[in-house]
């Protein structure tokens, strides 16, 4: 790396006050069936994606764990994604995946390396509170699993630190910025504006940043348009045409709110439903 002078004042203020954010589990399952729920309108729906929560109260929760390391699973927040259900690339027919994440602690009172001991037990626990809410799923099901705790995910990949997927917390709004202070040298990634997760909107406005400092106009590069339509239909071709178009082709102010409703549109059509539903409290981990 270049040396501590070139990087200037601001940019080292904003690397002194970094937080990350929570850190994160991901459990991923291969399953011999199709996740179901029920529907409150009757009968069964296999949606893209769930959420569980019994309680909103419960996501300060996670507060108090962060600060003492320790785990009260009993109402975490859980995302259940199973992209099988709506893509029938990610599994054979008739057989399934789904993926338990959400928010944990990275550091736990015994230390983090303590995740190495725990983490079977925390994703036993998690699939039991899962499966419950389910139609057609129990152990029986799981072919194959891949558990990833926070410390698994930083050794993973060093940049999300302590655990931290989308890379830094929002508490003070802080952003590294696309042009460094070193001419020439750009920056993207969940630590710029837009953050993480998988967007493509720090690298459309790193690409616009380039663009502008070499002449040229974005949209005279790359010109962007959307199907404002949505048919119901999952078509994965013009879906990742729209994700390409978003990463070069809109400039990163003038054209934030279109982008945004536009992924929205794009969203909707590969998402069926996002089901949340009331859950009975499960017993703490021992």
């Amino acid at each position: 790396m270049a040396p501590r002078d070139l990087w200037g004042d601001e940019l080292l203020d904003m690397v002194d006050i970094w937080q990350p954010e929570h850190a994160m589990f991901a459990f991923t399952y291969a399953l011999s069936a199709r996740p179901a729920y029920a529907s409150s309108e009757g009968g069964t729906i296999e949606p893209c994606e769930a959420a569980i929560l019994q309680r909103p109260e419960s996501i300060f929760v996670l507060n108090a764990d962060q600060a003492s390391g320790e785990l009260n699973i009993d109402d975490y927040a859980l995302q259940v994604v199973h992209a099988s259900n709506v893509d029938p690339t990610r599994a054979p027919p008739g057989y399934g995946s789904v993926k338990i994440e959400g928010t944990i602690p990275y550091t736990l009172k015994e230390g983090s390396e303590h995740w190495d001991t725990l983490k079977e037990k925390v994703a036993d626990r998690l699939l039991t509170y899962y499966m419950r809410h389910t139609t057609n799923l129990t152990r029986e099901n799981v072919l194959a699993k891949v558990l990833m705790s926070p410390l698994d995910i930083e050794r993973m990949n060093p940049a999300m630190w302590l655990g931290s997927v989308h890379q830094r917390s929002r508490t003070f709004d802080v952003y590294t910025p696309y042009r460094l202070p070193i001419p020439g040298l750009y920056h993207t990634g969940g630590c710029t504006e837009g953050g993480g997760s998988v967007t493509g909107r720090p690298g459309r406005a790193a690409a616009a940043a380039v663009l502008e400092d070499d002449g040229p106009s974005v949209s005279t590069v790359a010109p962007r348009e959307y199907d404002p339509s949505c048919t119901g239909s999952l078509d994965r071709g013009a879906s990742r045409s729209r994700v390409v178009d978003s990463t070069v082709g809109s400039h990163l102010v003038e054209n934030r709110v279109a982008t945004a409703e536009a992924e929205t549109r794009a969203d909707s059509c590969e998402v069926d439903r996002r089901a949340q539903e009331r859950l009975s409290h499960a017993p703490p981990v021992g």
